[in-house]
């Protein structure tokens, strides 16, 4: 159970990226296994009912190590691209996918907060409504620190400053963006196209 990586992150975030660039997989396993766990187990939460069940939970389980992975194959690749073709980023796309991993370690303090959640969702008989409140303003706060991870993150894989690293991030959320609404506008025209209608 070595805990170093997470331990590091909150100290150094620039060594951590070193780091887990430096070490194998297993030194840091872990770690990510709860970051994934902790973001999975918090976004399977139902938005009406503020409920979660030991599906969910087995669920995060299988999945929590290949999520962090495909998350930081996905947002590395596209970070490296933007970082290397608008502000001639030095970095390399493994170094980008494996310091993304960084920015995904305050979601560790998510995970042991949602087995609470979920054991007193079960048994407790009083009203939950105040715990809810709090997961909700950690969240908040684990996503204001993640983004402050992920320009770190950029910065020293890239070897850019943090104006540029934050432009990155801006130019990301630009090309998401846009990529949403042409997904959204494409699947609607086919829709259109086929004859289905709106119910």
């Amino acid at each position: 159970m070595n805990l170093a990586l997470f331990k590091l992150a909150w100290k150094n975030p620039r060594a951590a990226v070193h780091y887990v660039n430096e070490n194998g997989f297993s030194k840091y396993w872990f770690v990510l296994f709860l970051a994934g766990f902790g973001n999975i187990v918090f976004s399977g939460i139902n938005d009406e009912t503020s409920e979660i069940g030991w599906t969910q939970v087995l669920i995060a389980v299988i999945a929590a190590i290949p999520s962090v992975w495909l998350g930081a194959i996905i947002a590395g690749f596209f970070t490296h691209l933007i970082a290397k073709w608008f502000f001639k980023g030095t970095g390399t796309f493994k170094e980008m996918r494996k310091g993304y991993y960084i920015s995904l370690l305050p979601y560790v303090i998510a995970a042991p907060v949602a087995l609470i959640y979920v054991v007193l969702s079960k048994v407790a008989t009083f009203n939950l409504d105040y715990f809810v409140v709090f997961m909700g303003l950690l969240l908040m706060v684990i996503g204001i620190v993640t983004i402050v991870l992920e320009v770190i993150v950029i910065s020293e894989v890239e070897k850019l400053s943090i104006g540029r690293s934050i432009g990155v991030m801006v130019i990301m959320i630009i090309f998401a963006v846009l990529a949403i609404f042409f997904i959204v506008l494409i699947v609607t025209i086919i829709l259109i196209l086929l004859g289905v209608t709106a119910l």
